[in-house]
């Protein structure tokens, strides 16, 4: 085929994109699930290329080439021969090794870390002299998903006949009748989840589109969004990969050929874009004025719900999902509601029916299955998983047991210690952001104040959320052996879990929404603004950023700026424009946001005069908000870690270094550069540059690589702001 050439490309491209949208910020990581640990791909990815681990040391003895002020060291094969002095290159000289073992095949520190994880849990599960109410329902799941012969030969047989009552419908109307009815247990289109809209009230339901190729609520809108950038083109294809893969292997499993199923999925990406680009409003708020976000959410009551999207079966389907309840269900920038409306007609019923039917698959993919993914799996280098792998795979989802696996990992891998240090570490950061905004003349008192009330009301989601971790200790599975099947138990799962939310309704706010839509176990962290809270999933916190023996500088060098980064995220251009309560009440005038924004050029000038390789430069106002937070949480630690008394600064540079140290292979970096992240390498280097004690640490003068002269360097925060 004609698109053979561009796909390996994509394929080659996509393994890149995990590794970073794997690292913590932002939810990015969500996009990712199912995916195998980088171990395991590099591994994979390493054979498919033909390339050892003797070949990849030999590959280093090249001259790198391009980029400005440094060298592209997170490009794969783009390695000087000898390893830099640490004033000319502090990410390269401090992480020249790794990347010289990984630079064909990719790799990154963090998700190296991950299997931890895995099998600290695995362990846990299978020893059955472990014994608790939610692990022994987890275990009943986790034996059924593990026996591949049995899940061979039930195949799609559990599934099909839904997938034939959706085949069977004519008209409109009898999909509405077919999506309303109880004995149909999917929920497609609509993703409800607890939330609030004001954090001294009471928990609602908020509503975000639900959509097959990637996910609504944390953001997936974006990759549907129009634009003539062929870097961000092909960036919005990279993340929507996977589901794409996926929807073609659907459409293959039900006797579709390949052309057809690659036709079939073409069609579906384009019928969900039409209506879920609209459903971006992060990316549009930062292109408003000031203060838009007071209009970005509105709010409806069940009946004005129904008119704003008459055509679709929208009561049913939330009561369905247990959130049929609430006295006020806020939309998310609910335009895409209403352009949903406009599809749902007759002449779109093939399209509409072939979503449901997606949308179905991704709920069921848990149980189908994994040798009927074998083309998905074969399409990114990856073998099909064995049958542990499956298994933790299956129970490691939001609809089955991600949160028992987030709270066992939690409390009892990582335990009160970990969690104790992590809170205390937070509180610090606060403490020092308090104090840095009380020192920064351009914000005004009452912007401080308000900044500050904001960080005393700041929800601490660290290792569980806000009111503790849903209990499945009354969840009710039947094994195998008693005549329970994998869909059975799925659907039992969804049901308890719709009766937990529903139990929150009209109760007490808590911030806890943002663990709805992301499982514990994510390798993340990200600042909730809606509900002023910082989330520190248990799935971030492996011995690449915490163990019980690290020092208290060592912390703060890694998991420190880490959370350092999210809490400036309360304060930035959009964060700021919710205040303490996660309302959108902007605690800056125009004024104090034009002064912030004024700063913030100042480092996007920087960034857009850096060469990332030949001729081609950053674009530094699509690094803007990610490059100002790295900044602000690289400050903030380094202000926090002057309280400890002695400190090593050459240390602490050199190991927040190592925390940011990955590579993706050949060819990759440039199509990566379109994100909104900084490479990693300028994570580093260009943070270490903006403070004194960097310089001091190293010696690092003029004519150094990491030499920036004053007057270019950058503050955001504190008296020299």
């Amino acid at each position: 085929m004609k698109n053979e050439g561009c796909k390996r490309v994509l394929m080659v491209w996509a393994f890149a994109l995990v590794i970073v949208l794997g690292l913590a910020g932002c939810g990015n990581s969500s996009q990712n699930s199912g995916s195998q640990s980088s171990s395991e791909n590099s591994s994979q990815t390493e054979q498919a290329s033909g390339q050892s681990k003797g070949e990849d040391k030999e590959s280093s003895n090249r001259v790198a080439t391009g980029g400005s002020p440094w060298v592209n060291s997170c490009e794969g094969g783009n390695l000087p021969i000898e390893q830099p002095e640490v004033k000319d290159d502090l990410y390269l000289y401090t992480n020249y090794d790794y990347i010289a073992d990984h630079q064909m095949s990719g790799g990154n520190t963090l998700v190296d870390a991950q299997p931890e994880i895995v099998n600290s849990v695995t362990r846990a599960i299978e020893d059955t002299s472990k014994s608790s109410p939610e692990l022994n329902q987890l275990r009943i799941f986790y034996n059924q998903a593990a026996d591949l012969d049995a899940r061979a030969k039930t195949g799609l047989s559990e599934v099909k006949p839904y997938y034939d009552r959706i085949q069977a419908v004519s008209s409109i109307d009898e999909l509405n009748e077919l999506l309303a009815s109880d004995d149909f247990p999917f929920v497609p289109f609509v993703d409800p989840y607890m939330g609030t809209i004001d954090m001294r009230e009471r928990n609602i339901v908020v509503i975000a589109p639900k959509f097959v190729f990637s996910n609504g609520a944390i953001g997936g809108a974006e990759y549907y969004q129009d634009t003539d950038d062929p870097d961000v083109k092909n960036l919005n294809t990279l993340a929507l990969m996977p589901g794409i893969l996926r929807a073609r292997c659907v459409f293959t499993m039900y006797g579709f050929s390949e052309e057809e199923a690659s036709e079939l999925t073409s069609s579906c990406l384009s019928l969900e874009g039409s209506y879920g680009k609209y459903a971006d409003y992060n990316s549009k708020l930062l292109k408003q004025e000031y203060g838009a976000c007071v209009h970005a959410n509105q709010n409806y009551t069940m009946d004005e719900l129904q008119a704003l999207c008459p055509q679709v079966p929208i009561r049913e389907l939330l009561a369905k999902a247990g959130k049929d309840g609430s006295d006020t269900y806020a939309v998310l920038s609910s335009t895409w509601m209403g352009e949903l409306n406009k599809l749902w007609t007759n002449n779109n019923l093939d399209g509409l029916k072939k979503l449901v039917t997606l949308s179905m698959m991704k709920d069921c993919q848990p149980i189908i299955d994994p040798k009927l993914y074998e083309s998905f799996y074969t399409s990114q280098h990856q073998a099909v998983p064995d049958a542990k792998t499956s298994a933790y795979e299956s129970c490691n989802t939001i609809d089955t047991f991600s949160t028992v696996i987030g709270k066992t990992y939690a409390y009892d891998i990582l335990g009160n210690k970990a969690k104790d240090r992590l809170l205390r570490l937070t509180h610090d950061l606060i403490d020092s952001y308090k104090e840095l905004f009380n020192s920064t003349k351009w914000m005004g008192d009452e912007a401080k104040r308000k900044a500050i009330e904001k960080l005393d009301h700041m929800a601490l989601n660290v290792l569980e959320p806000d009111g503790g971790y849903y209990d499945y200790g009354k969840l009710s599975l039947t094994p195998t052996e008693e005549g329970g099947t994998m869909l059975g138990n799925l659907l039992a799962i969804k049901r308890y879990r719709n009766d937990c939310d529903r139990q929150l309704i009209d109760q007490p706010a808590k911030a806890m929404s943002s663990w709805c839509f992301v499982r514990a176990t994510e390798m993340n962290c990200f600042y909730d603004p809606s509900n002023n809270s910082i989330n520190i999933m248990p799935g971030f916190v492996t011995s690449a950023v915490y163990t019980d023996s690290m020092s208290e500088q060592e912390l703060l060098a890694v998991i420190g700026t880490v959370i350092g980064h999210e809490m400036s995220h309360g304060f930035d251009y959009l964060g700021s424009q919710y205040d303490a309560y996660g309302t959108p009440n902007p605690i800056f005038t125009d004024d104090v946001a034009k002064a912030f924004v004024d700063r913030c050029q100042k480092l996007v000038d920087y960034f857009n005069t850096i060469q990332i390789s030949d001729g081609v430069y950053l674009n530094g106002a699509n690094k803007r908000t990610e490059g100002v937070a790295d900044l602000s949480g690289l400050q903030v630690s380094l202000e926090r870690a002057k309280k400890l008394g002695s400190v090593d600064y050459a240390k602490f540079f050199q190991d927040n270094a190592r925390y940011w140290c990955a590579v993706s292979p050949p060819g990759t970096s440039l199509a990566l550069s379109a994100g909104t992240h900084p490479l990693n390498y300028l994570r580093t280097n260009v943070n270490a540059q903006m403070f004194d004690e960097f310089y001091d640490a190293f010696g690092v003068t003029n004519g150094n690589g990491m030499y920036l002269a004053p007057d270019k360097r950058v503050v955001i925060w504190g008296p020299n702001a």
